[in-house]
């Protein structure tokens, strides 16, 4: 699946659905932008793959899954929450009062609710910032009738949805291409 991002840190990128490091070699070797990724399910026991000049692995990823529940997304004070209708997809912004951006999220809605780019500032973390991103794309996601979750985490990100209820599924190779 081809997903096109725009952001700063990533263009866009493939995710594949299996195992198959081979079909990620093989779209590698045909795709020069500059921050674009690839990312596919695979144990820890395959050996690591190699990838074309350009490309560098990054720290595992997690493919993991959450039955939605209602959240009460709660701020700190000089914090405050903005969530925009993209249509297919919404975005949550924590903004502190001097207009700066300290926290967002996207959330994807397909027949599943996915979570996307949850990042917080690091002058902005272990405030809970990242906890009401996920309340409150998870209170949207049920009220357009969706109550299921799907998202790829970070190592870091894991720790934050697991304590928030989501589960792994499968761990996730990921490579970007600098060029």
């Amino acid at each position: 699946m081809h997903i096109q991002v725009d952001s700063d840190s990533e263009s866009a990128r493939y995710v594949l659905t299996g195992p198959h490091t081979g079909r990620a070699r093989e779209l590698a070797s045909h795709t020069a932008a500059s921050n674009f990724w690839i990312k596919w399910p695979a144990t820890r026991d395959e050996a690591q793959p190699t990838m074309p000049d350009g490309w560098r692995l990054v720290e595992p990823q997690f493919l993991m899954s959450a039955r939605l529940a209602r959240a009460a997304p709660t701020l700190p004070y000089g914090y405050s929450l903005t969530m925009d209708d993209e249509g297919s997809a919404l975005e949550a912004k924590v903004m502190t009062d001097s207009g700066a951006l300290a926290a967002s999220g996207r959330l994807g809605l397909t027949a599943l609710a996915v979570p996307d780019q949850i990042v917080t500032q690091v002058a902005h973390q272990r405030r809970g910032l990242g906890k009401a991103i996920m309340g409150a794309l998870s209170n949207a996601a049920l009220d357009r009738g969706r109550s299921e979750g799907i998202l790829l985490a970070s190592g870091q990100g894991r720790h934050l949805y697991e304590a928030l209820g989501w589960r792994v599924l499968s761990p996730f190779w990921a490579a970007v291409h600098h060029a």
